[in-house]
């Protein structure tokens, strides 16, 4: 592989400037613009560019590092990853873009459909993200939409998804229903903000239920009260809108409340 490269053959080489590996590359450090067909392969650092068809593997990274499939980092980043599968690093600084992100620590944001860091001083935005430090409760209630739910919210300090489940109210079309969404969590001491956007899916009947194409867009704006570390109860109204289904889900447009305990 290295013999494919304008870098040369030493794979403990230094290069500044520019290194085309038309398979893949295996170097020291590169400082400059490194392009891999396949992959690129530092064993201390790449500084400023560096883009490969699958994967790039390195030290640690100062710039910007872009690949296919995945990126990883044994040290820091202080810049972008910007990956079409997993993006990894021990420390980073700046942004992770991609399916998955992982980091150790990150100051900046992560943006994926899965973000994971033990600590972060910044945002995590995705279908789900694990932060150590970050907005992580689930929640036990009751509301119009849905009879008895649970849920959780999982984010950065202020941004979340939140994924749902419930039962509909007795004697009404919808039987059970599924939703995901994100929003947005403020504290102010022992009383919290949360608002947020939602779309459910729903099922109809409750003994043999069917999806027949209702789709039920909501938001919500609930004020929470922690009584203590574990425990905060919560209320709030919501506003329910159809947005797909035969009967655009009769009796269901309009305000309601939501109410409960996340823990």
């Amino acid at each position: 592989m290295p013999y494919l490269s304008t870098s040369g053959r030493d794979l403990d080489d230094d290069v500044d400037g520019f290194s085309l590996n038309l398979l893949g590359g295996r170097h020291g450090s590169v400082r400059g613009l490194e392009l891999g067909g396949l992959f690129n392969w530092q064993q201390r650092s790449a500084r400023w560019v560096q883009m490969a068809g699958v994967f790039n593997q390195v030290g640690s990274v100062w710039g910007v590092q872009v690949a296919g499939v995945f990126n990883r980092a044994e040290g820091a980043v202080r810049g972008v990853q910007v990956a079409g599968g997993l993006n990894r690093a021990d420390e980073v600084t700046g942004a992770q873009v991609g399916l998955v992100n992982v980091a150790r620590r990150v100051r900046g944001l992560q943006l994926g459909v899965v973000n994971v860091a033990r600590e972060l001083d910044g945002e995590a935005l995705g279908l789900f993200s694990w932060i150590g430090n970050g907005y992580r409760h689930f929640e036990l209630g009751v509301g119009d939409a849905r009879w008895l739910q649970v849920g959780g919210k999982f984010g950065g300090r202020h941004l979340y998804s939140v994924l749902v489940a419930g039962l509909g109210t007795p004697g009404r079309e919808a039987g059970w229903s599924v939703g995901l969404g994100w929003g947005a969590h403020v504290d102010f001491g022992r009383l919290a903000l949360d608002a947020d956007v939602l779309g459910s899916l729903e099922q109809t009947g409750w003994h043999r239920p069917q999806w027949d194409g209702r789709l039920l867009g909501e938001a919500r704006s609930v004020l929470g009260w922690r009584f203590s570390k574990a425990f905060t109860g919560f209320l709030g109204p919501t506003l329910q809108v159809p947005l797909l289904g035969p009967s655009a889900a009769r009796g269901r447009y309009g305000l309601g409340f939501v109410a409960g305990v996340r823990l």
